[in-house]
């Protein structure tokens, strides 16, 4: 996997600027300090009390803060994944903390991911191990992108992604209640509400209402039945 050089550690803030463009400061840990953490330290941050932090290039680089309205959506997308994975039996569905070693010096956690069965060795995840990071591609990486994502942060993801072996990415935008599904890099479909996502090969049976994903959460009516 082709990657973008980077300079010897520690790097600078105008290193970082000109390798993350213009993320929000907050995002890139300081301690380690940049271009000197290792996967150690991101299985630290996220099995501790820190934020999850993905790995890129010795830096560790916080998963974006959301709004509630994104976190319930992120939720609702992996509980909606996960009914029709198990349901079908067709393997599994893990949450934002689910690590991918891409290659090394790059560890991606996407806001949810579904595993086939038949990505596993005997079809058997490494269940006891404690793994952080699993070295299979998940079939479908999926990101809900809020205001702290940049374009070049997403489409740097999407060449990874694909070039890992991920077969579909779906990228969720809360503020227009879309979802672009890509099957490549440069192939990809818009849907919004009044459509049907489906999962093509990847989920096949699966479909579903866009508007369903982006409902708001309203208790029930006090005068229906319960």
């Amino acid at each position: 996997m082709p990657t973008l050089s980077a300079p010897p550690a520690p790097w600078t803030a105008a290193d970082l600027l000109e390798r993350f463009g213009p993320i929000p400061l907050y995002r890139i840990v300081t301690d380690p300090p940049p271009g000197e953490a290792t996967e150690e330290d991101a299985k630290r941050f996220t099995d501790g009390a820190g934020d999850p932090c993905e790995l890129v290039d010795g830096n560790l680089i916080r998963k974006c803060d959301m709004g509630w309205e994104e976190s319930y959506l992120e939720m609702e997308i992996g509980r909606l994944l996960s009914n029709f994975v198990r349901e079908n039996q067709l393997g599994i569905v893990l949450s934002p903390k689910g690590a991918y070693r891409l290659f090394a010096g790059r560890i991606r956690m996407p806001d949810a991911s579904f595993i086939a069965w038949d990505k596993f060795p005997d079809r058997k995840p490494p269940i006891g191990r404690r793994v952080f990071a699993l070295d299979v591609p998940p079939d479908l990486a999926v990101e809900v992108i809020s205001p702290g994502n940049t374009n070049a942060e997403m489409d740097e993801k999407l060449v990874e992604y694909f070039g890992y072996g991920v077969r579909l990415v779906w990228y969720f935008y809360p503020a227009e209640k879309r979802v672009r599904a890509f099957t490549a890099i440069e192939v990809f479909k818009d849907y919004r509400e009044g459509e049907e996502l489906t999962g093509g090969d990847v989920l096949p049976g699966f479909s579903l209402s866009v508007k369903q994903f982006f409902e708001d959460p309203f208790p029930p009516d006090e005068h229906s039945a319960p």
